[in-house]
């Protein structure tokens, strides 16, 4: 028998032979083939506007619908190219130009998707390395920038954390120290301004014999201040102040007691009587029983005479004086009865004057 024998041309591909792909199955021949389909729109759309010319109907309705007619393959090949182009554009973008699809020919697709992934994941932590290299000096100097500008505003508290930051991440010891040396620098100037004007303000409460008030901001200023060797001793400090104004005051008053200006020691005792404690008035009770008696004799003689005399606001005044200083005793009973008819006199000479 003769042995049949297959012609060359007839021969099946060899197994481990790869046959090309066609050229519209890549990524690139669906961009091609988008363009071609384009490009058949227009030639299509300007037929269309050519038959639309030669032929003539009366009727609007028929020529609208005739019109629809003539362009639609033109819409047609339009939407086509277009989706062809969306799609072909992705595809090349996720897996190459020549790629026929997310996996090879006889490939695991989930194979083929976790390659891709990993391959993903490993662009991306690639992209934030380069990222962190890339922009180093740009947050060196962002950093540096917020340093200052915390130690301008005076949050020191803020631009140490700064510091730390700028010498344990980007590992910037020796520049740190320095940033550290002007914070603390600039933390002491405004500590001492601040004190400065405290203690201004407390030498003003001071000289006004305002010592209740300097207490206050004495005791404040320990607390703000606690490890300021200047303000250790701030409230005994005024408190010490306050002694030496109450030992003048009592020097004062006792030399007008002894001149006889009843008045003046009047209001030195005044004065002193808010700072005295019940033990220390003890030792001016004679004193100050004194200087009361005869200020209230004064006072009595000043209103008679201002009565005697009609002068009516004066005596108004006096009488005032007498119920506000003594309000206990019998001369301000006579004080308020005298008063209705004291302040009536004054109203009436001041309109008389007027």
């Amino acid at each position: 028998m003769a042995q049949i024998t297959p012609s060359s041309g007839s021969a099946p591909p060899a197994s481990g032979q790869s046959q090309s792909p066609p050229s519209f199955s890549t990524p690139a021949g669906i961009v091609l083939g988008a363009l071609l389909l384009c490009l058949v729109g227009l030639v299509a759309a300007s037929a269309a506007h050519v038959a639309r010319q030669s032929l003539a109907f009366d009727d609007p309705s028929t020529r609208m619908v005739v019109a629809y007619l003539l362009y639609l393959p033109a819409t047609f090949f339009f939407l086509v190219s277009m989706v062809a182009l969306i799609v072909g554009a992705i595809r090349w973008a996720m897996y190459g130009k020549d790629a026929l699809g997310p996996a090879p020919i006889g490939a695991s697709a989930n194979d083929a998707y976790g390659d891709l992934l990993h391959s993903i994941n490993d662009r991306l932590l690639l992209s934030d390395t380069a990222k962190r290299i890339a922009y180093r000096q740009h947050d060196l100097a962002a950093l540096r920038r917020a340093i200052r500008e915390d130690i301008d505003k005076g949050q020191f508290d803020a631009a140490m954390v700064l510091v730390q930051e700028m010498s344990h991440t980007f590992g910037y010891r020796e520049e740190s120290e320095l940033f550290r040396e002007q914070i603390t620098a600039a933390r002491k100037a405004d500590l001492e301004k601040k004190i400065s004007v405290a203690m201004e303000h407390l030498n003003h409460l001071i000289a006004n014999n305002d010592f209740r008030a300097a207490g206050l901001m004495a005791a404040k200023m320990a607390r703000l201040y606690p490890d300021n060797e200047r303000e250790n001793n701030i409230v005994d400090y005024v408190e010490e102040m306050k002694e030496q104004y109450k030992a003048r005051v009592q020097r004062d008053m006792a030399a007008a007691r002894e001149r006889g200006e009843v008045e003046r020691a009047w209001q030195l005792l005044r004065e002193l009587d808010g700072y005295l404690t019940p033990k220390e008035a003890e030792q001016f009770r004679e004193m100050a029983r004194d200087v009361i008696a005869k200020m209230r004799d004064n006072m009595g003689t000043q209103l008679r005479m201002a009565v005697e005399n009609q002068e009516w606001h004066r005596a108004q005044t006096i009488a005032e004086q007498i119920i506000r200083d003594f309000p206990n005793t019998r001369m301000a009973d006579e004080a308020r009865s005298m008063l209705p008819q004291l302040r009536q006199r004054a109203a009436e000479g001041k309109a008389a004057h007027a």
